[in-house]
């Protein structure tokens, strides 16, 4: 291949302009031929021209939907706290719990959050057993 661009540029040095693009033709077909050996070009072509086609002619994919949030049984280590309000009126309590135990630890139930709700549970149990 050197030997015959060599061959080549000597040719069109004698030449005009006409001539040094049909060099320049003739040595972008050979790198191409060379290239396309190994099947490089080739692979890169055919998959630009695909590219551009699905993307020509697909059309943009409709937005997703929001999901739906359907209630459901929540259980937490093996107790079941039921879908009918049962849930929220939990969070509301732990809520309440956190607010008054402790306003500065932001959404956070510590463990005297939760020491305090176990003792106020605790001292309704014994009231309402007496």
């Amino acid at each position: 291949m050197i030997e015959e661009l060599k061959v080549v540029l000597d040719t069109i040095g004698d030449l005009g302009a006409s001539a040094v693009w049909l060099a320049i033709g003739f040595i972008g077909l050979k790198l191409v031929m060379y290239l396309s050996t190994t099947g490089a070009i080739v692979f890169l072509v055919k998959m630009f021209i695909e590219k551009l086609h699905n993307y020509a002619i697909t059309p943009p994919p409709p937005p997703h939907p929001a999901p739906q949030v359907k209630e459901k049984d929540i259980e937490i280590q093996g107790m079941c706290i039921t879908a009918d309000g049962t849930y929220q009126h939990v969070i509301e309590t732990l809520k309440l719990t956190k607010a008054h135990v402790n306003t500065s630890s932001g959404m956070y139930l510590h463990s005297k959050d939760a020491g305090w709700l176990r003792n106020a549970v605790e001292e309704k149990i014994k009231r309402e057993g007496e």
